[in-house]
């Protein structure tokens, strides 16, 4: 058997470990703190008792009651245990308005360790200094900041960096100070400080595109090495920037622009062809070996040339080689700079197009956030998915909200080669348990028909067959779908109206029934719908009292539409008079306003001395009533979350609204400028 701290090792509880599971109580650690000369404990004890309070810090404990007593201890020749300090005191240093008065009193000490030789004690000092949420000492802050932003040491002018945010948000009238600092920080060769310097920028100055007019070029060049947190920053500044300097490249080009940039397309396809084939690596992967290469893109961006800046043609080239990062929100970006910047071509929607639906393949949270995005760009530019079509099939072990999306891509993405597939694809999810998703496949299938007139058949005869379900919500989506392509136009078939109209007492959904009145009243001039519509009408004059108010609206409309076009059959007056008084008395007030105007219109009122009304009210009723109704416009996504204008990947675009601290996406500048 082994020894105990054996044991305590293999179960990684041996060295510091094990502070994590001892309890020391208050006075212990006071003690192994005291820093007076009578006090028994030494620097061990001392670096053993601040263990023992980064350990409780890490665990979650509140122990700022020790500030004062970490704070006695800064002042050491020991670099370990002055690590160790400044690590607790940079943690509470904001903790409490008696934390901030007991850091004000080691701030030349702070000070003097700005001057130490070791870079990491360097750094902390100076971290801690700027933690201390008191704005008599911004200045204090300020003269370290400008002390080490030119250190040796990266780590350092990385910290000094950090600092600049702090220092800004106590104090913002020190912005000309802080500028002036960043435009040292951002010509740093240190990709490290770099990072922390366009972060800087972003929280500093962002509306201060001068200060990035002599770093753009290093910018877009050293973008591939910075962290994966700073791309993100890096490319939504450059976006930013990019919008203020250049001109929007899908402008209308001059005759002779257009000349230049077909003749610069025609060079680049006679020089691939040209170009032997290339194989294939052993490691690589067939999605990445195809003719859409970073390379080939770069390639095409120079086609570009006639329309785009030469630095504008370099951020783009910069940001693309970035659509293969491991990180979805660095792919997003380039996504952006793509939707904001980019000319429209097939290369470039290709690209971004394989770099979102590779990203789209990680956890549900990033796939979440991932497909809002998609489906926004699958709205407008369709092309940038379509070889991606499969991708978007529908998994039965996938959240709702992801369902849901997938097949508002699905239906952005119809076009007369991929209907078939798709529909056929909505077929087997119509036949789903969630009804809530059937019903959205529904307005799905509805928006492929618009897109697709060729498939409105096909749609209708499915629709036709789940207004025979059982559940009301499905019925009521399909004759609210079936009633949206019979408004698009072309052929009506007068058979589905008519099955409708005898499916009507057997459905129960008042949007349902809604719908196919409205159908019966829309389209008369079919002589099988006019003759059995007033057998509809008295159906539902019948029942009248026991719809609902969106029915009697349309029952009401109804009865008006068929005096108007039936004026020589009395069972209709009759039945249309019999409308008018139910409503008359009805309990819903907006109902009995609009049969008192619809009475009027039709010259059914009478006048004081109880004669008829003008005999000219009908033909103004015609005018009104049987006015042709505009086709609803079908949009190929629909309306949710990222549906909104905000700028494309941001918090604001996610939720569809507003966000604290959003900046919306500027204009592009009316001349295009240097950043010389």
């Amino acid at each position: 058997r082994g020894s105990e701290p054996g044991k305590m090792a293999a179960l990684g509880l041996g060295g510091d470990g094990k502070l994590f599971e001892e309890t020391v109580n208050s006075d212990r650690i006071k003690k192994l703190l005291d820093p007076s000369p009578s006090a028994t404990a030494g620097l061990k004890e001392k670096i053993q008792g601040m263990k023992h309070l980064i350990a409780m810090m890490a665990k979650g404990r509140d122990v700022s009651e020790f500030y004062a007593d970490v704070v006695r201890n800064v002042v050491t020749k020991d670099v370990e245990l002055k690590k160790l300090a400044y690590m607790f005191l940079s943690h509470y240093a904001d903790h409490s308005a008696q934390c901030r008065e007991l850091a004000l009193m080691a701030v030349a000490s702070y000070q003097k360790d700005m001057e130490q030789h070791n870079a990491l004690v360097r750094g902390m000092a100076l971290r801690v200094l700027c933690s201390i949420r008191v704005r008599e000492i911004v200045p204090i802050q300020l003269i370290g900041a400008k002390k080490l932003m030119r250190d040796m040491s990266p780590y350092v002018r990385k910290v000094c960096t950090l600092a600049l945010t702090k220092i800004y948000s106590l104090d913002p009238t020190v912005k000309e100070d802080l500028v002036d600092i960043l435009d040292v920080l951002l010509n740093d060769k240190a990709v490290a400080v770099l990072s922390s310097a366009i972060a800087a920028y972003s929280d500093v100055c962002p509306d201060r595109p001068e200060v990035l007019h002599r770093h753009y070029r290093k910018l877009c060049t050293v973008v591939a090495d910075l962290d994966e947190w700073a791309q993100i920053t890096a490319l939504n500044v450059l976006t930013r920037y990019a919008r203020t300097q250049f001109t929007d490249p899908r402008r209308t080009l001059s005759d002779a622009d257009k000349a230049a940039l077909d003749a610069a397309r025609a060079a680049r396809s006679a020089k691939a062809k040209a170009k032997p084939a290339r194989r294939a690596g052993f490691y690589s992967d067939d999605e990445d070996e195809t003719d859409s290469a970073p390379e080939d893109f770069a390639a095409t961006v120079e086609d570009d040339a006639s329309s785009l800046d030469a630095d504008h043609a370099l951020l783009i080239r910069a940001a693309i080689p970035l659509l293969k990062s491991r990180n979805a929100g660095v792919v997003l970006a380039v996504a952006g700079v793509y939707h904001y910047l980019a000319p429209r071509s097939r290369a470039h929607a290709e690209m971004v197009g394989r770099g979102l639906v590779r990203a789209m393949r990680g956890h549900r949270e990033t796939q979440y956030i991932v497909l809002t995005s998609i489906v926004k760009l699958a709205g407008e530019y369709p092309e940038m998915f379509n070889q991606f079509l499969q991708d978007f099939y529908v998994a039965a072990s996938e959240p709702a909200s992801v369902k849901f999306m997938k097949v508002d891509v699905l239906a952005s993405l119809a076009s007369s080669t991929n209907a078939s597939l798709i529909l056929h694809e909505f077929t087997r999810y119509v036949r789903d348990t969630d009804k809530a998703f059937v019903s959205h496949c529904i307005r799905a299938v509805s928006r492929v028909a618009a897109i697709v007139p060729d498939a409105g058949g096909r749609v209708l005869r499915g629709l036709m067959g789940l207004v025979k379900t059982e559940n009301s919500d499905v019925v009521a989506e399909s004759v609210v779908a079936i009633r949206q392509l019979l408004q698009q136009g072309g052929d009506l078939n007068e058979s589905v109206v008519v099955d409708l109209a005898r499916m009507l007492p057997g459905i129960s959904n008042p949007t349902a029934r809604a719908a196919i009145v409205w159908i019966v009243g829309e389209f008369q001039d079919k002589a099988g719908i006019a003759a059995m519509a007033p057998d509809t009408l008295r159906m539902l004059a019948k029942s009248f009292r026991a719809e609902d108010k969106e029915v009697k609206n349309q029952v009401l409309n109804l009865a008006v539409k068929l005096s108007l076009r039936q004026p020589e059959s009395k069972p209709v007056a009759l039945l249309c008079q019999y409308v008018l008084e139910l409503c008359r008395y009805d309990l819903d007030y907006d109902l009995r306003d609009r049969a008192r105007q619809l009475r009027a219109l039709l010259g059914a009122a009478t006048s004081a001395d109880g004669a008829a009304a003008a005999s000219g009210g009908k033909a103004r009723a015609a005018a009104v009533v049987l006015v042709a109704k505009p086709a609803p416009q079908m949009q190929r996504a629909s309306t949710g979350a990222g549906s909104t204008d905000h700028q494309f990947g941001s918090l604001s675009f996610m939720v569809g609204h507003t966000a604290a601290g959003y900046s919306p996406i500027v204009d592009w500048a009316l001349e295009a400028s240097s950043p010389d």
